[in-house]
């Protein structure tokens, strides 16, 4: 399915953007965090039946070692949302608990690496895998296997969630300047100066002017 489908969900295509728009004037350390950049050129050989050959037992840690027979890329929070990522789909009351040999059930799979691999879809819906809360500070100590299955995948309630914390992380990030996407131009604005906030304000403006005309007709 690859990532186009979803790319067609407003809400998942603004996250995939945020975490481009972060690496924008960030340090290599915290680019490193965001999204791993590879040239290399290797295929996730395994499949299924060769990763239960030699998958050892998962303990429920939060933070768990790759195995003997995988390569590692990183450890970013593009791979385990954008590529791996998953939604709760259980009881309120349990959402913000640790799972670990739950019925897959309770998830929705997004991730479009979990959607173009029959293998590794397999794995993460049947072999209980260690299944964690979505935190960027965790998500960044977890290394991304691309030669197997990962030991791990994490998992928000929803995309509006999965930004509100990859807002909260970058908020914390140390750039030179905060930049914004002009849809009406398709290009990368930084907002350093007195004018270009103004112009952002005005955009806003004109949104709320269309929200409040809508709401005139639907209340």
């Amino acid at each position: 399915m690859g990532h186009m489908a979803l790319f067609a969900d407003p809400d998942f295509a603004q996250f995939s953007q945020e975490i481009g728009l972060a690496s924008l004037g960030a340090s290599d350390d915290d680019l490193k965090k965001l999204a791993t950049v590879t040239s290399r050129n290797t295929p996730r050989t395994a499949s299924y039946d060769e990763y239960k050959a030699y998958r050892q037992p998962i303990p429920a840690a939060a933070v768990l070692p790759p195995t003997d027979a995988s390569t590692t890329i990183g450890k970013d929070l593009y791979f385990f949302s954008i590529e791996f990522g998953l939604c709760y789909d259980g009881p309120a009351e349990t959402c913000d608990k640790d799972q670990n040999s739950t019925p897959a059930i309770k998830y929705k799979i997004y991730g479009a690496g979990l959607l173009s691999s029959a293998g590794e879809l397999q794995h993460a819906v049947e072999d209980s895998p260690t299944i964690l809360r979505f935190d960027p500070d965790r998500v960044v100590e977890q290394e991304c296997l691309i030669t197997t299955f990962q030991n791990a995948y994490f998992y928000t309630r929803n995309f509006e969630e999965a930004q509100q914390k990859l807002r909260m992380f970058t908020s914390s990030m140390n750039r030179p300047f905060v930049v914004r996407y002009n849809p009406y131009t398709e290009s990368v604005e930084i907002l350093n100066n007195k004018r270009s906030l103004m112009l952002t304000v005005n955009s806003l403006r004109s949104d709320i002017n269309l929200l409040a005309g809508a709401l005139h007709y639907i209340l």
